[in-house]
């Protein structure tokens, strides 16, 4: 099997992209936070797609969904049930489509013109890794040459509509079966649940150390991993499905 790493591109600034992107602005504007990042990370690597017609797209949707305007659209919901009416609610229709989670999937998709079939994987923490096995299984197969994997997420702040969102980030990465520098040789699991593991919570929970957290978040783990460098990147466990101990190989060529 060979998969090559043709590109990469993280995006944590939102306010950048007007100005770098302009036409891809004036479609993103109103989208939530996670899409626009998504989407702006999306557009730096689309230059290394040969032919995004075709290239099979893998969107992660945000495991923090959603947007200010529409927590407070459910919130005033919830309190018209509460009255017993809901009469005088209004909506603006541009904030329900922030519920849908393949938005950015849908908009890359009509932007660049590409009718493939397309997944979308959301929701669950470790779904970044996922989509590199669909995407190292599409090329394998021969089922498609290039695949692009792209998503965006926030942190509560975002969402509630506070400005620091440490968190906030997107990420893209162009996989193809065509050499380039850097290969994805594979990637490896082994179950948690073994007796060291065992023995070192013991440990860390007899030293009062608290016991670690997945933190389901569609663009934080492949970040890491992508700005690590490094030929065997062991995921650390909070960015894993919390199953797995998930280790990423890769080799410079």
């Amino acid at each position: 099997m060979s998969c090559f790493i043709a590109a990469w591109a993280v995006e944590r600034d939102v306010t950048r992209i007007a100005s770098d992107h302009p036409a891809l602005w004036r479609e993103i504007r109103r989208f939530n936070l996670p899409v626009k990042l998504a989407l702006a990370a999306a557009q730096r690597v689309l230059p290394a797609l040969e032919s995004p017609k075709t290239a099979r797209l893998v969107g992660l949707a945000p495991c923090r969904p959603g947007s200010p305007e529409l927590r407070n659209i459910s919130r005033d919901l919830d309190a018209g049930f509460a009255r017993g009416s809901t009469k005088d609610l209004r909506v603006n229709p541009i904030y329900t489509l922030h519920a849908i989670d393949n938005l950015g999937l849908s908009a890359l998709s009509i932007r660049i013109e590409n009718r493939e079939p397309v997944s979308c994987l959301g929701g669950a923490a470790g779904q970044a890794w996922e989509a590199l096995d669909e995407a190292m299984l599409l090329l394998s197969s021969g089922a498609a040459q290039e695949v692009l994997v792209f998503g965006g997420d926030q942190s509560d702040a975002s969402w509630k509509g506070e400005p620091a969102d440490a968190e906030a980030c997107g990420v893209a990465v162009v996989l193809t079966a065509k050499p380039q520098r850097m290969k994805l040789v594979g990637i490896e699991r082994t179950a948690m649940s073994s007796s060291l593991d065992a023995q070192q919570a013991a440990l860390d929970a007899s030293r009062g150390v608290p016991a670690v957290a997945v933190r389901p978040h569609a663009a934080r783990g492949l970040a890491g991993w992508l700005g690590a460098s490094q030929g065997r990147y062991v995921v650390p466990d909070d960015d894993g499905d919390g199953v797995d101990r998930i280790t990423l190989i890769t080799e410079a060529l």
